[in-house]
């Protein structure tokens, strides 16, 4: 939610502008549905793919390129509970 958040304060959304106002509902919903992956909860590889749908829908929209390439996962040793193969990070 807090990229959507990002995207509102960027465009200035009100609710009264509906362009601003779909677009961070846009991002908000982008974040969400790619974070609900049926995976273990990890909030590291939650904020990763967050910010890599972020940088994604700013170059769409906005024509914004930023150099992002995350880094490998550095606490999978330490969550007993990750995905390991699965992840995306690791």
């Amino acid at each position: 939610m807090g990229f959507g958040i990002a995207i509102s304060i960027f465009t200035g959304a009100t609710p009264a502008k509906n362009r601003e106002r779909t677009l961070a509902n846009q991002m908000t919903s982008i974040s969400l549905s790619k974070i609900s992956d049926n995976l273990e909860h990890c909030c590291k590889r939650s904020v990763k793919i967050s910010i890599c749908e972020t940088l994604r829908f700013l170059e769409e929209k906005f024509d914004i390129k930023m150099n992002y390439q995350p880094k490998s996962c550095s606490f999978s040793n330490a969550n007993k509970k990750c995905e390991k193969e699965n992840c995306l990070f690791n």
